[in-house]
């Protein structure tokens, strides 16, 4: 009996530290639960108080209102999205879709391309974000000096390419019914944000790409080694953002029937702030 008590302790000892274990298992998962739940709790908070401060403020035709209005925002955030999660940054997205905006008006309203003006819109943001890339990876720039570089040249271009005022697609409004029609009662741009998002999900979560720009994120130096090619990845997440770049300058000129060197300038914090809120790690790293 006298021989059993060192074991009866060590038992003891063995439960309080399996006790103790699970204890900080169940307190991490329920701050990681509470951290993917805040952005989520955060606009629950401020729909609340905007609806007591103004009853009409979740009426339909106010909600269909925010919703078009955020939608070339949260297709821009989605974009840098994919560079914040690799450990990079992009500041020139809004000079992009001011760009690709200008170049859109023009290809219609001026060089009388039509519906191929769209293609035109889309190349120069793929564009854009390729140079992008190349400047961080094959020039070893920071991407935040790199970005900010190329944010002045695409704003340099606009100006010149427009002449100063913005250029108007009023009597070419058939070219955009698409962007500021309706489609079973909801808005297009909210259907266009909302497939962007859905895209972007499912590449991130469920494709090797997706998987990879995590990894970057993580430690690149590991991802170089685990068999990721890095360069390519970092070039097209930055061509990704490019383009989701064009797209919200798409949206925001079909919005207003032209296109500006100044159509999405006030956008840089709005959408780095939505990036952040939306629960993306950032993590400047290069």
């Amino acid at each position: 009996m006298e021989a059993s008590a060192p074991q009866e302790y060590a038992d003891e000892q063995a439960e309080d530290g399996s006790g103790h274990f699970l204890q900080r298992i169940r307190g991490k998962a329920g701050t990681n639960l509470l951290v993917s739940l805040a952005p989520y709790l955060l606009l629950i908070l401020v729909a609340v108080t905007m609806t007591l401060g103004d009853s009409s403020f979740l009426s339909p035709v106010n909600l269909e209102t925010l919703a078009v209005q955020a939608s070339g925002l949260l297709v821009m955030a989605i974009g840098v999205t994919f560079v914040v999660l690799m450990g990079s940054i992009d500041i020139s997205f809004a000079e992009v879709a001011n760009f690709a905006s200008v170049a859109l008006a023009l290809a219609i309203a001026d060089w009388g391309w039509g519906y191929p003006a769209f293609a035109l819109a889309l190349l120069v943001g793929v564009f854009a974000g390729w140079l992008n890339g190349v400047l961080l990876v094959r020039a070893r720039i920071p991407s935040l000096v790199a970005t900010l570089g190329t944010m002045g040249m695409w704003t340099g271009l606009a100006y010149v390419l427009s002449g100063g005022p913005p250029v108007e697609m009023h009597t070419h409004k058939e070219y955009l019914s698409w962007i500021t029609g309706a489609t079973f009662g909801l808005p297009n741009e909210f259907l266009i944000a909302l497939s962007v998002t859905l895209a972007s999900v499912v590449v991130l979560r469920f494709t090797w790409f997706g998987r990879s720009i995590y990894a970057i994120g993580a430690g690149e130096r590991v991802a170089q080694l685990s068999g990721v090619t890095v360069r390519r990845y970092k070039i097209l997440a930055f061509m990704i953002c490019g383009l989701c770049a064009a797209i919200g300058g798409i949206i925001l000129a079909g919005r207003v029937s032209a296109g500006a060197p100044v159509l999405s300038s006030g956008y840089l914090l709005y959408v780095l702030a939505a990036v952040v809120v939306g629960g993306t790690a950032v993590s400047y790293t290069h």
